[in-house]
């Protein structure tokens, strides 16, 4: 009888979050396609979904490697109190608040400005900061795949004569190739929807379209959190569903091309 109310119980709460999350995506669908229109895309949208795209793909180029070489360094060269130090370091990291990344960045910004009075806020600047946002993400994903990999396929590897080199790369990253994956999905969607570390660290409102990585930018989160703080009519209101249907499309999308070229490796 308990296992029939614990099973009824879970079924009902797993329907009940799913008809939610439907519904909101359903009225947000409803409300962005209601008050879209070339012009609104063209005037007040285009800038910051490029500003998003760029920042989104400046970070997971950055983090991309640096996860994947410290999850092998982790996993196959640190000495074991090294090894166990770095765990709880990249934990750490994953559970710091944007906010402090985002102050960490404007630090860094106040640090080099008055170094160099002509370094500003910028697109480089937002990317590396976010980039440290979402690296815990790939590195902890790297790391489980490569503890998934079966010891006797290490085993098998090592008794063919192979280097620990040519058994990371011919083994391990193969197998691994999954879990990155979804390292990589998660920073996407982190790095997509984030505002706070990119209101102190590069993005300006109504800067116009991307124009270099030291110029600052715009992006759809922060359009997201100013026009809602600040609109002065309905209409300016309503381009607010416009811009978090493309944000959700954006990630969507992102997410959806990632796995097709994963699938179709």
């Amino acid at each position: 009888m308990r296992n029939r109310v614990f099973f009824i119980a879970t079924r009902v709460l797993a329907v009940a979050i799913s008809a939610v999350f439907i519904l909101v995506i359903l009225y947000l669908l409803y409300k962005g396609f209601k008050y879209f229109s070339l012009d609104l895309f063209s005037s007040e949208l285009l800038a910051p979904l490029s500003g998003t795209i760029a920042l989104i793909f400046i970070s997971v180029i950055i983090a991309l490697p640096l996860g994947i070489a410290s999850a092998i360094y982790i996993e196959f060269y640190a000495p074991k109190r090294v090894k166990g130090f770095l765990d709880f370091s990249f934990d750490i990291l994953a559970s710091v608040p944007s906010i402090i990344m985002g102050l960490f960045g404007f630090a860094i910004l106040l640090g080099l400005h008055a170094l160099f009075s002509e370094v500003k806020s910028s697109l480089l600047l937002a990317s590396l900061s976010v980039a440290f946002l979402i690296l815990p993400y790939i590195t902890k994903s790297a790391q489980l795949g490569f503890r998934d990999v079966l010891p006797i396929y290490k085993s098998i590897g090592y008794s063919l004569g192979a280097t620990k080199e040519q058994l990371i790369k011919k083994i391990v990253l193969p197998f691994a190739k999954e879990h990155i994956l979804k390292g990589v999905l998660l920073s996407v969607a982190r790095a997509s929807e984030d505002t706070a570390v990119i209101m102190l660290t590069g993005v300006v409102a109504s800067y116009g379209m991307v124009d270099g990585l030291l110029k600052p930018f715009e992006a759809l989160p922060f359009f997201i959190y100013y026009t809602s703080a600040n609109y002065a009519s309905g209409q300016e209101f309503n381009a607010i569903y416009v811009a978090v249907l493309m944000l959700l499309g954006l990630s969507f999308s992102i997410i959806l091309l990632l796995r097709g070229k994963f699938w179709l490796r």
